[in-house]
């Protein structure tokens, strides 16, 4: 009987075909989920791997002005100062999964997918103009998504150095402009935009501006590149800000899986100018977790629990963790342990891997969190006594007004239950540990839930057709017990959904839904 081995093995009798890809390729590629700032970063990532000291990203407007700031954006230009490409390179570049270059264990390309994918996400057409060598000849090529689709097979177009000075004489322009008239580099033109979402030129700066501060922030702090974004140099943006001196570093540790090192940075942002703003508690919660950057690029940010990523037995994202953040550095030797994605957005944490993180970073979470959890009760007790002295003079005032027009006036509404329950103060549920969830009324839709919650704020929507159908007609005090009530279940859901455990999430998010779809079609 042949074994599997045998029964497997490779007949090289067999007579090969050559597959060539379909013309509906690149434009399916383009429905990767890229946005044109993950796009313009694929191609600045080439231009680090070719050892440029300088890159630019420059807007265009019409006839490829720059002047006015909202100008309306019809081209982009990508230059770097770096090698520049061969002539087999170039042709190389346009090509998907073919390496134009030896990836080491530094470099920011993994999978020779980037600059052609990144490229096509954003437009229909791309130019590039290189040279490889100083004093050399300029060489370029050329591709079109529309002359694809019309001639159904994929091809690109050579533009030998008389083409790029007779046709192409404003970008060869802007090419010296940037790297030098004879230099080496390479500079990437976009036309026929058709994927952005904004053309306001000042709007995709400002986007591009924090994207590339955030994932190039040790290429930028290092000085190892300079970066240019409509002729500005790029600010650095730490993404568990490290930039801000009240950063406090609660732990750095190194790690060694499997022959390879990476550096794990536990951090506590409660005293930076952004963790101090209480008008910033979402954005804090929503960026509380992991930040994991290879080879000096940020990949993945802001993970907690995700089956999607991997990641088991950490915590699930909330507002108590909202200080918490860990920064995990490592190169390309650690790729597979990491699972990293081909689009370097994602990761999918290798079980060992994820539970070495655990052990090392559980302790540091569990201890920040007890710490802000004893502030906030502090903070909100402070802020009850207040509210009592507050509502006192507002029922002080409300009834000499009585008296003397006979009219009631309405005042603030005080706590109504005991302080070892949850209290209801003006829009807020207080539990007894002294933690606030904030009450407001929001427009999910006539389909939405009849409650969410989104870190610290309850939701409550108001076109549900429970609330439409109970609140038409209804007396305020009747309209305010229905609005308690629900916001007390959802503050119940709330902390159900901050077990670790994904099947207990599954429930608790079904059981919303169960709720939300019996109540809308509810008769009494």
């Amino acid at each position: 009987m042949a074994t599997l081995k045998q029964a497997a093995a490779f007949n090289t009798q067999l007579q090969s075909t050559l597959l060539i890809p379909g013309a509906k390729l690149l434009e399916s590629l383009r429905a990767s989920g890229y946005t044109y700032w993950e796009g313009s970063a694929e191609l600045f990532d080439n231009m680090i791997d070719a050892q440029a000291n300088n890159c630019w990203l420059e807007v265009y407007g019409n006839e490829f002005s720059t002047s006015k700031v909202s100008r309306h954006i019809h081209h982009l230009g990508y230059f770097d100062d770096g090698n520049g490409m061969t002539e087999d390179i170039l042709l190389k570049s346009f090509a998907l999964g073919t390496e134009t270059r030896k990836y080491d264990n530094d470099s920011t390309g993994k999978f020779s997918l980037g600059g052609t994918n990144g490229a096509i996400s954003i437009a229909r057409q791309k130019i590039t103009i290189t040279r490889s060598e100083i004093g050399g000849p300029l060489r370029g090529r050329l591709l079109d998504l529309d002359k694809i689709e019309e001639e159904k097979v994929l091809l690109t177009y050579e533009l030998p150095e008389d083409i790029l000075e007779k046709d192409y004489s404003h970008m060869v322009s802007e090419f010296n402009s940037k790297i030098g008239d004879g230099n080496t580099g390479t500079a990437i033109f976009l036309s026929k935009l058709d994927r952005l979402t904004t053309y306001r030129a000042d709007n995709f700066i400002n986007q591009i501006q924090k994207h590339f501060g955030k994932i190039y922030y040790s290429f930028i702090t290092k000085r190892t590149i300079s970066m240019f974004v409509d002729n500005k140099l790029l600010e650095p943006l730490s993404p568990i800000l490290m930039d801000d001196d009240k950063c406090e570093v609660m732990h750095t540790q190194k790690l060694t899986h499997n022959g390879a090192e990476c550096n794990i940075t536990v951090v506590d942002v409660s005293q930076t100018e952004i963790g101090s703003n209480r008008n910033r508690e979402n954005h804090l919660t929503n960026s509380q977790g992991m930040y994991f950057v290879r080879n000096g690029r940020l990949i993945a940010s802001a993970l907690c629990n995700s089956d999607i990523h991997c990641i088991k037995g950490f915590w699930n994202r909330h507002p108590n963790s909202r200080f918490f953040r860990v920064l995990i550095e490592f190169d390309s030797k650690l790729d597979d342990s990491v699972g990293v994605g081909y689009q370097k957005k994602s990761v999918c944490l290798q079980t060992a891997f994820n539970d070495k993180l655990q052990n090392i970073i559980t302790p540091f979470r569990q201890q920040n969190t007890q710490t802000h959890s004893r502030k906030q009760k502090s903070h909100i007790d402070n802020r009850d006594t207040a509210v009592d002295e507050t509502n006192k003079k507002l029922i002080e005032v409300s009834k000499s007004m009585k008296k003397q027009s006979k009219k009631q006036i309405p005042t603030q509404r005080a706590k109504r239950t005991q302080n070892n329950g949850l209290r209801i103060a003006g829009t807020e549920i207080v539990e007894p540990n002294g933690f606030a969830y904030r009450i407001q009324q929001a427009d999910l839709s006539v389909m939405g839930p009849l409650f969410d919650a989104e870190g610290t704020d309850i939701r409550i929507n108001i076109k549900h057709p429970y609330m439409d159908r109970h609140f038409k007609g209804s007396t305020p005090e009747t309209s305010q017990a229905i609005s308690d009530l629900i916001a007390v279940v959802a503050v119940s859901f709330a902390k159900m959904g901050e077990d670790t455990k994904a099947d207990v999430n599954e429930a608790v998010l079904k059981l919303q839904q169960d709720i939300s779809q019996y109540l809308a079609t509810v008769t009494v």
